[in-house]
């Protein structure tokens, strides 16, 4: 595993046991023993490690969500059960969606483009 990755992994870990906002760069530096500068090497900003677990729920849902001609209603219903697994396993973006949404102007911006 990548350093990279051990962070968004440690990252999405704190982030669904506390919450996004209380969970700080300096705290997920201490938990991974690695140094504030190390993390901020990969992810300069919250924000952008926010947008990075975002990322991977939405990579995640693409792999998952596939549209096809002989959709069945148990291929259906075994979408939607994936789906909502991989929702589960991002939780903390769900949870916290008010607060990305007023903290995060990228966020904010998809969001809106989901409301046309």
């Amino acid at each position: 595993m990548t350093t990279q990755e051990r962070i968004l992994t440690k990252a999405l870990e704190l982030f669904n046991e506390k919450g996004i906002e209380y969970v700080g760069m300096r705290e997920l530096a201490a938990a991974l023993d690695m140094r504030i500068g190390n993390v901020t090497y990969y992810f300069p900003t919250k924000d952008d490690l926010v947008g990075h677990v975002a990322r991977g729920l939405s990579e995640l849902n693409a792999r998952t969500i596939i549209q096809t001609e002989n959709l069945t209603m148990e291929s259906f219903l075994l979408m939607l059960r994936k789906t909502f697994d991989n929702h589960s396993q991002y939780r903390c973006l769900l949870l916290s969606v008010v607060h990305l949404i007023g903290q995060n102007p990228i966020m904010a911006e998809n969001y809106k483009k989901t409301q046309v």
